[in-house]
């Protein structure tokens, strides 16, 4: 990721020497897995548990959800009992619970995919018998907002490093085939977004670093209102201020409790929301939504 200073465009860097604007790739990067997933048997969608509906990639996996495995990342930072479980959406997607850090629910996940894969193997053959090279093999591809953990997963499927991880958005360059055996490949994509996101909800949701934004008080301020809005103390207690009804008050005071003040003691609140993203999207206080 790159920053186009004269335009005020963030840009990603797609090699051979070419930058484009991030628009244009999240277009070619979700029109590039929307092929991919059509032609799948199976798809796992890689959200992040603090936000499971917010991280979800709708326009991806519009129609496809009777393949659709969703795998709830960072579940230790919301409930730790849930690690390692498995719940339905109301349209009955299956959603598994997992923790890589906890190093738990990534069985679960792979047994699922496994169950699964058996049962659209079952009903190819009955469709068609004759064709036992589509039985050997069952393609998976997973996909996902960029830093929602997906490398994470990938690695854990695996029993290896097959897939580069970090706390870097887009880290992932391209992609591979993985054989996770018993006639399970799966496809590693780099991190896709909704062409339609905005780059606040990209931020929040750690799609986007905090220095790319343009206006990063708009995101922390969105933030904020998330946890006043369900009467959530875990912001305003990490950052040792009082819970305001106003966000940009409370952005003002935890500028001045982080000392980040300007001439005359005038609140920073540009480096204060900088902050705040940064520590949202590395999990330091949460507020967790449903499906």
């Amino acid at each position: 990721m790159c920053w186009h200073s004269k335009h005020n465009n963030p840009l990603v860097h797609i090699g051979f020497g070419v930058d484009v604007p991030i628009a244009n790739f999240k277009i070619r990067s979700f029109a590039k897995v929307k092929r991919l997933i059509r032609d799948a048997h199976i798809i796992v969608e890689v959200c992040d548990a603090r936000d499971v509906f917010a991280t979800r990639i709708f326009k991806i996996e519009g129609g496809m959800q009777s393949k659709l495995i969703i795998a709830a990342t960072k579940t230790d930072l919301v409930d730790r009992k849930k690690i390692g479980t498995m719940e339905r959406t109301p349209k009955g997607v299956r959603v598994v619970f997992v923790s890589i850090k906890a190093h738990d629910g990534v069985a679960l996940l792979l047994e699922v995919i496994r169950k699964m894969a058996e049962e659209k193997r079952q009903r190819i053959a009955g469709k068609a018998p004759n064709s036992p090279k589509l039985l050997k093999e069952t393609k998976i591809v997973i996909f996902g907002m960029p830093n929602v953990g997906k490398s994470s997963i990938i690695n854990a499927l695996a029993g290896r490093k097959v897939a580069p991880t970090g706390f870097r958005a887009g880290i992932t360059r391209g992609e591979q085939w993985i054989n996770l055996g018993g006639g399970l490949l799966l496809y590693d994509t780099p991190g896709v977004v909704d062409f339609g996101m905005e780059n606040e909800d990209m931020a929040i949701n750690a799609a986007l670093d905090a220095e790319k934004l343009s206006d990063p008080e708009s995101a922390a301020l969105r933030i904020i209102e998330r946890f006043t809005r369900n009467s959530d103390k875990s912001l305003a207690r990490h950052y040792g201020v009082e819970i305001d009804a106003d966000p940009e008050k409370m952005l003002e005071e935890i500028a001045k409790a982080r000392g980040l003040l300007g001439k005359g003691g005038v609140p920073v609140v540009s480096e204060a929301a900088k902050i705040i993203i940064r520590e949202y999207q590395k999990g330091n206080f949460v507020v967790g939504r449903k499906y």
